[in-house]
């Protein structure tokens, strides 16, 4: 029987340190458990990898989740979607992390802003290399590669979900955001002038989007 790390020494997203390979379902599974440990409904944000794991959780319990705010979530066959991520696993399979963070920096914000905040691109560019490691994110990768996305319908989503549709999104085009709003029974679709990074670029204006939307449920 596999072993389970225990929670606290779980890091995901790349960052260590962590003891052995996972799947996504690990990371779902602990989630569920933080939920059902503060036994009430919570209101859930997920960006990118993020929000496929949002509504997976919401999928798989209902019961623990009371609505969903989401972006940079793949949902269509998009050969060009494919073709930018595999530019981008070249560079890491370089073995560089730093030439990879500069090639993830340039492609995750809109154009014009990453050349426009210097600053905090630097200190972006500095925590990234200091809390992650190639082990590791070949780790997540891995795993995120390897996840039944067809395990998700989202028809059967019953909850109100905030579906943020990037327009500037090098990697997720806006049409994934608009897809998934159509198959989620209860969703609202709004557009947003930023790239991949919302969350990053726009943290204040998604942060009261979200606060509103949460005070309706």
């Amino acid at each position: 029987k596999k072993k389970r790390t225990p929670l606290r020494k779980r890091h995901y997203r790349g960052h260590y340190p962590v003891s052995e390979p996972f799947e996504l379902t690990d990371i779902i599974d602990d989630v569920e458990r933080v939920a059902r440990h503060l036994n009430r409904p919570l209101n859930v944000i997920g960006e990118a990898l993020g929000g496929t794991l949002a509504l997976a959780l919401a999928q798989r319990v209902p019961e623990l989740v009371k609505g969903c705010v989401v972006s940079g979530i793949p949902v269509l066959q998009d050969s060009s979607r494919r073709s930018r991520f595999g530019e981008l696993m070249k560079v890491f399979a370089e073995g560089d992390m730093g030439r990879f963070t500069d090639a993830i920096l340039e492609v995750v914000f809109s154009p014009g802003w990453h050349p426009s905040h210097p600053g905090e691109i630097k200190r972006l560019r500095q925590q990234l290399l200091q809390n992650r490691s190639a082990e590791t994110l070949g780790w997540l990768f891995k795993a995120a590669g390897s996840y039944p996305r067809k395990s998700i319908c989202y028809q059967d989503i019953q909850l109100p979900v905030l579906v943020l549709a990037v327009l500037h999104d090098y990697l997720i085009g806006p049409d994934h955001a608009r897809k998934l709003a159509e198959l989620l029974p209860q969703s609202r679709l709004i557009e947003l002038d930023c790239g991949h990074a919302a969350t990053f670029e726009l943290s204040e204006e998604i942060a009261q989007m979200a606060h509103v939307f949460f005070q309706q449920l």
